[in-house]
């Protein structure tokens, strides 16, 4: 896996906190989806496809609280432009 992709993952689910866990909770505490995410981009072939694993990522580690998928469109289309960079 690329380290360039977890800092740039990282970075983004922190600022997302789509689940809502900040500031009480640690600064590692997406770190597990971010290595997941981070390990299938460079399968992904447009901004759908990133949109597409953040949901299956958080739908695994969350089950029924995940964020709908279409919740993940704007920190998809950043993760894409940041790694396209």
């Amino acid at each position: 896996m690329d380290d360039r992709y977890f800092r740039i993952v990282d970075r983004c689910l922190l600022d997302w906190d789509v689940m809502q866990l900040f500031p009480g909770a640690p600064q590692d505490e997406y770190e597990a989806e971010a290595y997941a995410i981070a390990a299938r981009l460079p399968d992904c072939r447009c901004e759908s496809d990133v949109q597409q694993c953040l949901y299956e990522v958080f739908a695994a580690a969350f089950g029924e609280l995940a964020p709908e998928r279409d919740a993940c469109k704007k920190t998809a289309e950043r993760i894409w432009a940041e790694i396209k960079a």
